[in-house]
């Protein structure tokens, strides 16, 4: 999960660089900002599925 949120800070702020050098809305950054918000959400899934994951186990034993 780490790891994953690592490659999504390093999207976000490639995608901050792209948008503050090229200066406007393309299709390319429109991809790329749609392509973040998808990484970003499955890892809250991942987590909340870990969470969910460690509360099960902590009740059963």
């Amino acid at each position: 999960m780490v790891a994953l949120l690592s490659l999504t800070l390093s999207g976000v702020i490639c995608y901050h660089v792209v948008l503050f050098v090229g200066g406007g809305e393309s299709v390319f950054l429109e991809t790329l900002r749609s392509a973040m918000h998808t990484v970003v959400a499955i890892f809250l899934w991942l987590v909340i599925a870990t969470h969910e994951q460690i509360q099960r186990n902590v009740s059963e034993g």
